[in-house]
């Protein structure tokens, strides 16, 4: 996941330090990777394989989770930002 927001910041970099514009077909394909990896897989087993047990077991962590999950939220929203702009 790291190498794939890496992917998209050097290719996003490049195009803002010169004249050449970024593959937007390739970066369309990478923000989707990131849909479904990051939104539909990752998070939802982290959130069944991590944060219930340990909001089960540990009742005190539940603050750090619940800033966890939103940072999930705002994740995704970036993610949307960022697609409606390359669309457009």
């Amino acid at each position: 996941m790291v190498w794939v927001l890496v992917a998209v910041r050097m290719a996003v970099g490049k195009a803002l330090q010169s004249a050449v514009k970024p593959d937007f077909r390739q970066l369309k394909t990478l923000l989707s990777y990131v849909e479904r990896f990051a939104e539909q897989q990752h998070q939802a087993n982290e959130d069944r394989h991590i944060f219930r047990p340990l909001e089960t077991r540990d009742p005190a962590m539940a603050r750090t989770i619940a800033h966890l999950r939103r940072d999930h939220s705002a994740m995704k929203g970036y993610r949307v930002r960022l697609e409606e702009a390359l669309t457009y």
